[in-house]
């Protein structure tokens, strides 16, 4: 599993969500399953899930 965090707006927040997914789309699809009514603003893979 990958590892991906997304920056989204919800509204006028922009918020930004970790997801471990097998690949980009897999995780898109996830991310959009839980947050409908969503912008994705970027998506990027990252090493490893931090907490900022």
């Amino acid at each position: 599993m990958k590892k991906y965090r997304i920056k989204y707006q919800k509204n006028s927040n922009i918020r930004i969500e970790n997801i471990n997914a097998i690949n980009q789309e897999e995780a898109m699809y996830s991310f959009y399953m839980n947050n409908r009514g969503c912008d994705i603003l970027e998506i990027k893979e990252v090493k490893s899930i931090e907490s900022n």
